[in-house]
């Protein structure tokens, strides 16, 4: 997470190493932001909302 770099572009913000032949990698960063987007785009999903699923708070859990 740590050698993760932000540098803005015409695009956008990108996400990028501190230099291209630097060994350190940036693997976790890159999943934890698709994993956002992922989940970003399932709570926005009309069919997901109507799945009339109650929160209850609780945690199940089966054994």
């Amino acid at each position: 997470m740590l050698n993760a770099r932000r540098q803005p572009s015409r695009y956008g913000v990108l996400i990028r190493k501190e230099a291209r032949d630097s060994p350190h990698k940036i693997d976790l960063a890159v999943c934890l932001i698709d994993a956002r987007h992922v989940r970003r785009l399932v709570l926005a999903y009309p069919e997901w909302t109507k799945r009339g699923r109650k929160r209850t708070g609780r945690l199940r859990a089966f054994t």
